[in-house]
């Protein structure tokens, strides 16, 4: 196959739209950071939210481009596309409004800024005039990335041009306001970062458990105001994060761990509506393990479950419950005797349960009857460990946690969900199964920036995963390829299952965890029927790549949801289905 796709040069009047995998599309605008631009991206946001086009998830604008996931069930690229293209010709008449000014706060220099007395040596000015020219004007909000809330801003005078850190810090603490190069932004939570810091506000510009989690979005202005040490600890007094209680969960835990394997955490099917925040979708990993656990056990596809990673937990069950271990192989026992896989079992109170290490495979997954319950947190149980929100206390579990699982007693309430959404799908093992010729890919949208040579090797190769690989994503040792301009782009969106390409031409393939934009360039996008297969790979294992084109990338992925489907409640009863059998609860079942 001929994967080369050559593009016309995106301007204004000419934007290219192109698919970004099975499930999203990009829309590009322009190639350069430009007032113009973003105001064509930011009135067809606008356009977006008030037309509301079935089968559109969400969308991140960026830089040049405005990415778009949506839903192939309701909506397939061709026609989107089409009512994209309506809805833009409309947007050309939009008249520009006056954006939204939000002023913040910043105590400069001292402990809250750290390096304002280089920036002051370095751009030759006084302390006082660094801190005068960085609040003398607006700041344009081109997009927020990187981490939940971090603004990308432009506007910042020139002559406070500083480098970054040769050595990043290993922390930097929430607020704080650098500078890096011609950039200026403020760090919305504690994380690593290189910038030369020069104040810190006392205002959180992401707080997950307040109702509106983000002070700022892209569009609006950003106005710094100085302000004394006196006012930053009044105003950070005033700062109240709502923690989510675990009380309730200690006073009804069904289940206490034992043994917390090497990383156990909360996750459903992810965390959508919040990607032009810069926050990370999240979710399981491998969907195909979480939803047929969650089908064993009669929950909706996309109940939370555990994922535990390379070693399984050990628990107690402290109340009655209906489970089902799927994923990665392991020597799964209950009260001491081997139990198989991929079925449910009935936990009675004081049963110990026991998942050794994972003799094939890198993720296994626990369903309960009704689901594991938390906090939900922006519309999700997934744990976001970067984040540090959602799941149980946005970490991994730990000896000694209680955790609260729906149980047999949600049995009524389950019955009803099911009524409302229809039967359960119940995942074809067969899907698991790496497909001759490797994970199928279609084209990246920077595909035109590598040369035929590299798009043939690109899929020739054997790579081999590396250990550096996580959630976020997987690096893969192998044939290195040849971007064009060394694989630096202006950011733009990045969808699960990107595989990207950095200087130093290795591939990285973008998992549940990735960030929400980045700036290299995209040979390709993993389809999502086989991003699972992904999430079972452990270091050293070989990937190989084909391709494969949209519209068949999308009549696979219709397949794959079109399975049978069965509704489990009850008592013990086999199942076969296209020659695999299931060992399933039921009282009654459904088929359709």
């Amino acid at each position: 196959m001929n994967a080369r796709m050559d593009l016309k040069k995106t301007t204004q009047n000419n934007p290219q739209i192109l698919p970004v995998g099975d499930r999203c599309l990009t829309i590009v605008l322009g190639d350069c950071i430009a007032y113009e631009t973003h105001q064509k991206i930011n009135q067809l946001c606008q356009r977006l939210e008030q037309e509301r086009i079935d089968g559109i998830l969400e969308w991140v604008p960026t830089y040049g481009a405005l990415l778009i996931a949506y839903e192939p069930e309701v909506v397939l690229f061709e026609a989107l596309v089409q009512k994209i293209e309506k809805l833009m010709a409309v947007n050309e008449a939009l008249i520009s409004t006056e954006a939204e000014v939000v002023t913040l706060p910043v105590c400069y220099g001292g402990k809250y800024g750290l390096d304002l007395a280089f920036v002051a040596a370095h751009t030759k000015l006084s302390e006082a005039e660094v801190v005068a020219r960085h609040v003398s004007g607006d700041y344009l909000i081109y997009m927020l990335g990187f981490t939940p809330g971090f603004p990308y801003l432009g506007g910042m005078d020139e002559s406070l041009e500083t480098p970054r850190l040769k050595t990043p810090r290993t922390k930097i603490p929430a607020g704080a306001v650098g500078i890096a190069g011609k950039q200026t932004g403020v760090y919305p939570s504690s994380s690593p970062g290189g910038w030369k810091l020069i104040g810190q506000t006392p205002l959180r510009l992401f707080d997950p458990f307040r109702e509106q989690p983000f002070l700022l979005k892209a569009g609006q202005r950003l106005r710094f105001e100085a302000i004394d040490e006196a006012a930053f600890k009044a105003l950070a007094g005033e700062q109240v994060q709502n923690r989510a209680t675990l009380e309730a969960v200690v006073q009804t835990a069904s289940l206490q761990i034992e043994n917390a394997g090497l990383l156990t955490t909360i996750q459903d099917a992810g965390r959508y509506g919040f990607r032009q925040y810069g926050v990370s979708v999240g979710g399981v990993m491998d969907a195909y393990a979480a939803r047929t656990a969650n089908c064993l056990v009669g929950n909706l596809e996309t109940a939370a479950v555990l994922e535990m990673t390379y070693l399984g937990v050990a628990f107690v069950a402290l109340k009655s419950v209906t489970m089902a271990y799927t994923g990665a192989a392991s020597d799964f026992k209950i009260n001491g005797q081997l139990k198989p896989m991929d079925r449910s079992h009935v936990l009675q109170v004081g049963d110990r349960v026991q998942i050794g290490a994972f003799t094939k495979g890198v993720r296994g997954y626990l369903a309960f009857s009704g689901g594991v319950i938390c906090q939900k947190v922006m519309n999700s149980y997934s744990t976001d460990l970067r984040g540090g929100f959602g799941g149980y206390e946005g970490r991994g579990l730990k000896v000694g946690d209680l955790l609260l699982v729906g149980g047999l007693e949600s049995a009524n309430r389950l019955e009803k969900s099911l009524e409302r959404k229809g039967a359960q799908k119940l995942i074809d093992p067969s899907l698991k199964t790496m497909p001759e010729g490797g994970v199928r890919v279609i084209l990246g949208p920077q595909s035109n920036l590598f040369s035929q040579e590299d798009l043939n090797r690109f899929t020739e190769s054997v790579y081999r995963v590396t250990k550096d690989s996580d959630r976020m994503g997987m690096r893969l040792d192998g044939e290195t390829l040849s971007p064009e301009g060394g694989g630096d782009i202006l950011s733009d969106g990045i969808a699960q299952g990107a595989v990207q390409v950095a200087g130093q031409g290795s591939p990285m393939v973008m998992l549940a965890d990735c960030q929400t934009t980045g700036g290299y360039a995209k040979i390709a996008q993993v389809i999502s029927i086989d991003l699972p297969l992904l999430a079972q790979l452990k270091p050293g294992d070989s990937l190989a790549f084909q391709w494969i084109d949209l519209e068949m990338a999308q009549a696979l992925y219709l397949q794959e949801r079109q399975a049978a489907l069965v509704v489990p409640v009850g008592r013990q009863m086999r199942l076969s289905i296209e020659g695999h059998l299931f060992e399933v609860e039921v009282e009654e079942m459904v088929l359709t």
